[in-house]
């Protein structure tokens, strides 16, 4: 067995095959825990049996922004499918109140569009980090760019 498999306690990506030849998988989802304790907790889920995959190192997101605005929906499970556009945005705008965006109306059902507030300011950092992706280390170093 592999290394990162050594130890029953860790960060796993649990799914579970819905079909006896494994082409129909079911993702469960991402839990940190003893193998049977999250393994009896799903134990209701699992058709055939449950998958557990080590997560050696959980990538943190890097939210450095790619565009300032982005059509976005939420699972069907959400309750808002059902929901007109008009509807959807006032529930979102509640939602993300707090939030540096403005939400919009979107033409795709069941989604709603986020809108960086600082929507020229996005851009232009995301103009400055394309330009600076195209930099070697040493470039920067040079430049004095962190």
């Amino acid at each position: 067995m592999k290394n990162n498999y050594d130890n029953v306690y860790g960060v796993w990506s649990v799914s579970t095959d819905a079909d006896v030849e494994g082409r129909t998988t079911t993702f469960l989802g991402v839990f940190e825990g003893f193998v049977d304790e999250i393994a009896l907790h799903l134990a209701n889920k699992a058709y055939y049996s449950l998958k557990f995959d080590k997560i050696s190192k959980i990538e943190w997101l890097d939210r450095t922004p790619t565009m300032s605005s982005v059509h976005v929906m939420f699972g069907i499970d959400s309750g808002t499918w059902g929901m007109n556009k008009e509807t959807i945005v006032n529930d979102m705008k509640l939602l993300f109140h707090n939030r540096p965006v403005e939400i919009k109306e979107s033409n795709y059902y069941g989604s709603f569009k986020i809108v960086a507030k600082n929507k020229e300011e996005v851009d232009k950092k995301i103009l400055i980090n394309k330009a600076l992706s195209k930099l070697t280390e040493e470039e920067k170093e040079l430049l004095n760019i962190k």
